[in-house]
């Protein structure tokens, strides 16, 4: 049906809502990839199919308020369309700024101008414990 409707060279509404909810269904397939078994369960918490890249994530919840912005609908029927899988995407983003900002100074840390940096052993284990609860990729900091 959608491919008929996108040969007519007329601007059809259910169409165009058709190829939006397909392209919506191909964000949450693939949000759903990133994504833990229960993820809003704490303490139960599984490792992601894939852990995604936190640029990648970023990039994908960019593109769910374009799909968003394709709706011709008003405003408030716009905020109400919220994907399956954005905002667990979105609560794994805030983790990875939180975990950033909290640990800023360590990571940033310039031994040349500054000496070495000695931490405690207890303080590294609880760092990699926070950063191993983040279900993403959070690469290499630069």
């Amino acid at each position: 049906l959608l491919s008929e409707g996108s040969r007519i060279p007329v601007t059809m509404e259910c169409s165009m809502l058709l190829q939006i909810e397909i392209d919506a269904r191909h964000w949450t397939v693939k949000a759903n990839l990133w994504i833990p078994q229960n993820f809003n369960k704490p303490g139960e918490v599984g490792a992601p199919p894939k852990r995604g890249k936190i640029d990648d994530v970023k990039d994908h919840l960019h593109r769910a308020s374009s799909l968003r912005d394709r709706i011709w609908f008003g405003e408030t029927e716009k905020s109400k369309w919220v994907l399956d899988g954005e905002s667990q995407l979105a609560q794994m983003i805030n983790m990875a700024e939180s975990w950033f900002k909290k640990h800023n100074d360590i990571i940033n840390y310039d031994s040349r101008r500054n000496g070495k940096l000695r931490l405690p052993l207890s303080k590294l284990h609880t760092i990699v414990e926070e950063v191993n609860r983040i279900p993403l990729n959070l690469g290499n900091p630069s």
